[in-house]
């Protein structure tokens, strides 16, 4: 459940950092690229959860692998859409930091998820 909560937060501050830090004129190359990431990894970790799965159903395990898997690669194209806002704008440390841990704390709980599902369903 960790990697519900986390995604959310990951999403509520992300939209409020790129709409507080990022000028307008990066709207579309850097402040919308963000918040769809986000929003992709927060919808991606819902679905996930919405699945169900039992002992023996592959398919929904594999759907649910899949989707935790979409959720793990947006995390990824999050962190390199926000290393290009640093490079090309000025991010306090404080917030990059924040933000940073924020996403990685995120791909943790992603990656333990994932290695608990296979774990428990194995056989």
């Amino acid at each position: 459940m960790e990697y519900l909560a986390t995604a959310t937060k990951l999403e509520t501050y992300t939209i409020k950092r790129a709409t507080h830090d990022i000028p307008k004129t990066y709207t579309f190359t850097l402040k919308n690229p963000l918040c769809e990431a986000a929003r992709k990894i927060n919808m991606y970790v819902t679905y996930a959860d919405a699945t169900l799965t039992k002992q023996g159903d592959t398919k929904a395990l594999e759907k649910r692998l899949n989707i935790l898997a979409m959720a793990y690669a947006e995390t990824k194209n999050l962190l390199e859409i926000l290393k290009q806002c640093d490079e090309i704008l000025t991010i306090k440390d404080t917030v990059l930091e924040e933000w940073t841990c924020l996403i990685i704390k995120e791909q943790v709980a992603i990656a333990r998820e994932r290695k608990s599902l296979v774990e428990r369903y194995k056989g």
